[in-house]
């Protein structure tokens, strides 16, 4: 079995000098492209993995030393000259697979003669040399830069090589005590997490052992390097650790074991290898939709980006399941995804104005295995899924998307075929100072966008696989290779990984569960209210009226606030109880999108209460201001006694009566209020005044006594 293969990996044949390197590997189509080594000129090779891996177990391939390393060069104009051809050429040896086509690199290549006026011949020269050293820049450095080969570490008398013309400019030869020097330091500042650049290790290096600290004039200390003939140019230094080099651990050292598995580790499995049918394994994940929604009840709201789960086939790349909501990726989410994924889409595209037939999305079964991320599948309600339906959960390590490509692939897809297009995209250039805000091109809500995305899915289900290479199985089958027709064949195939569950006992397992209210008004669940026949048949609400509300869990929905499942009585089934009448405006929509709108009700009611309670103290404020008014115009009563002041309030209240007519008569012209008596009018003077020689009327007495009485 072959283990190892990457890009720039040197390959030998074995009993010959033949020599190749891997300069492009595609995983998915299974196929590499390779250069001869020890031939002065050619091209690259295309071979399939397959071949690879049975000459690597028949013993005629070995993998071998890279003894092509491309050195850099000290010299300005080599160094020109190499970033001149870089600048050419480097696009266009980005274009991978392209240029080790032959017409698309001869295009290539004549666009890039016509632009710098460079032959094609020299072209592919130079090509053939990129390619034979490692896809290195450094190879275009012209001739003069020495290349070499690793062997056996050799210490010289005398410095070996040409001769160089100034004798200040040699270079040193290096002992075992440069050796050990280059060792120390590439290990202390290069080989360490975030560790310096080797050029930094360098200049560390030659400042800790080929210098000397010396006092200027002034007694400021410098540090002076050695004569160059007396310390390791970098050319020496780069050499030594480009030979001794080890890619594998200097990522894993420097980046992280992580980083090398995720990004620079050999890719030579598939990840559908074992896979015998249908429902063998499902991937499951989540992402961040690149696009904002918009509120289903008050459209002038941005409610923001929705989160998408997708269940996903491993061996038919069947969209099984799938889940669009506002909760960031949670169990809830994945829960309700898998809930999809197990029941019937038909009634579940009907739900969102989607006919479709039984045949155009067959699958609503549950799977042999489930592989997802650790977060969602860790948490305890997944054991229900092992202990309740016979699933084997399994997670791939922290930041390895690429354990589970099946699914990770389908968000790329998704992005590219439909949510780039969709109004309210994430665009790229966003973030930039004075470009335009794409928020606010916002339409879609989230039933729109469910609906959108429930196409694609339909879509895609039907579409061929480019990349999936076919088994043996399936070319003597001579089936299309969709993910439709390959999830019908591998049923008719029997692998038996299926098996199905009513929707009950899906809602039983996967359903989230929350705590709700049993009050005398309903069922309060997220602060919507809920009835039903049962409820008031065995006289929920009664008994909460009575003895105070209590507590019940229930199963729910987020797709649909309609309706709850109560888990009123231990070992029963749940109750369904539906909104309440008064709560209809919620019918129909998503939990989610209720809880916003509740939300935006709350606060519209704070922004209410605070402007109540300013209206409250202005007019506290008036009160306290008119009685203060009130108060400076307090007679003096000092003279009067308690009983002479409340003996008239008949009289008084007679008197202003008839005075208060006289004002609000409706013929008479409007005349200014007096605030203040006149002085014949005061208290004072009425109590001088002789009392009126008449009787009381019945009426009178009476409202004396009551007032005396007080």
């Amino acid at each position: 079995m072959l283990k190892s293969l990457y890009v720039n990996q040197v390959l030998h044949k074995a009993g010959t000098d033949e020599f190749r390197r891997i300069l492009y590997i595609s995983n998915e189509e299974q196929f590499v492209y390779f250069i001869y080594l020890n031939q002065s000129s050619g091209i690259p090779l295309k071979v399939s993995l397959q071949q690879l891996e049975d000459e690597f177990l028949q013993g005629i391939l070995e993998i071998a030393e890279d003894k092509w390393i491309a050195l850099p060069s000290d010299k300005e104009s080599s160094i020109e000259r190499r970033d001149k051809l870089w600048e050419l050429l480097g696009e266009a040896l980005q274009k991978e697979p392209d240029i080790y086509v032959k017409p698309l690199r001869a295009d290539l290549l004549h666009a890039v003669s016509e632009k710098s006026g460079i032959s094609i011949t020299n072209l592919y020269r130079y090509l053939r040399r990129y390619w034979q050293y490692g896809k290195d820049k450094d190879a275009f450095f012209p001739d003069d830069a020495s290349k070499g080969g690793k062997g056996k570490e050799r210490l010289y008398s005398k410095k070996p090589g040409r001769k160089a013309g100034d004798t200040a400019a040699r270079e040193k030869i290096l002992t075992e005590d440069d050796i050990k020097n280059f060792e120390t330091y590439i290990r202390r500042g290069f080989l360490k997490p975030n560790g310096s650049t080797l050029k930094q290790a360098y200049r560390d290096m030659i400042r800790g052992e080929y210098s000397e600290h010396i006092k200027d004039e002034s007694g400021t200390e410098k540090i002076v390097a050695f004569d160059r003939g007396q310390i390791p140019t970098y050319r020496q230094f780069y050499y030594w650790y480009s030979k001794h080099r080890d890619r594998q651990k200097e990522t894993e050292t420097r980046k992280g074991t992580k980083e090398y598995e995720l990004k620079e580790r050999p890719i030579v499995g598939k990840a559908d290898y074992g896979m015998n049918g249908p429902g063998s394994e499902y991937q499951i994940d989540a992402t961040i939709a690149d696009v904002y929604l918009v509120s289903r009840f008050n459209r002038k709201n941005i409610i923001g980006r929705p989160v998408v789960y997708f269940v996903k086939d491993v061996f038919s790349r069947l969209v099984t399941g799938l889940y669009v909501g506002l909760e960031g990726p949670s169990w809830m989410g994945m829960a309700m995804a898998l809930y999809n994924s197990f029941t019937d889409k038909v009634a579940f595209c009907h739900s969102y104005g989607l006919e479709i037939s039984e045949e155009e999305w067959p699958c609503h079964h549950v799977p042999f295995s489930i592989r997802g991320d650790r977060g969602e599948l860790e948490s305890l309600n997944a054991n229900r899924l092992v202990d309740e339906l016979g699933i084997r959960v399994s997670n791939t390590p922290p930041y390895r998307g690429d354990l589970k490509p099946i699914v990770e692939r389908h968000f790329r897809i998704l992005n590219d075929t439909c949510v780039k297009r969709l109004p309210g995209n994430v665009k790229p250039d966003m973030s930039q100072r004075g470009s335009h805000d794409y928020r606010l091109d916002a339409v879609l809500d989230l039933y729109q966008f469910t609906r959108i995305i429930i196409h694609n899915t339909l879509i895609f289900n039907s579409l061929t696989l480019k990349n999936l290479e076919p088994s043996e199985a399936m070319m003597r089958a001579d089936i299309d290779l969709t993910p439709l027709s390959l999830w019908n064949w591998g049923m008719q195939s029997g692998s038996g990984a299926l098996k199905t569950i009513t929707e009950e006992k899906a809602r039983y397992v996967l359903l989230p569960r929350d705590k709700c209210e049993i009050t005398r008004s309903g069922v309060k669940f997220k602060k919507l209210f809920y009835t039903g026949r049962i409820p008031i048949e065995q006289h929920w609400f009664d008994t909460a009226g009575r003895t105070g509300s209590y507590s019940k869990v229930a199963s729910y929905d987020p797709r649909d606030s309609s309706a709850i499942y109560v888990w009123h009585d231990e070992g029963k089934d749940p109750v369904r109880v539906e909104l309440c009448d008064w709560e209809i405006r919620f019918r129909g929509k998503a939990i989610d999108e209720c809880m916003y709108e509740q939300e935006v009700i709350d606060l519209k009611k704070a922004a209410r209460e605070k402007k109540d309670e300013d209206a409250i103290m202005t007019a506290d404020q008036f009160v306290e201001s008119v009685v203060a008014e009130a108060a400076a115009l307090k007679p003096d009563v000092s003279g009067m006694t308690k009983t002479e002041r409340v003996s008239r309030i008949v009289e008084n209240r007679a008197a202003e009566k008839e005075e208060n007519r006289k004002q609000e008569s409706m013929v008479r012209e409007p005349e200014k209020v007096q605030t203040e008596p006149s002085q014949s009018e005061s208290l004072e003077n009425q109590a001088e005044k002789p009392r009126r020689k008449r009787e009381l009327t019945k009426l009178e007495k009476l409202l004396w006594e009551i007032e005396d009485d007080e």
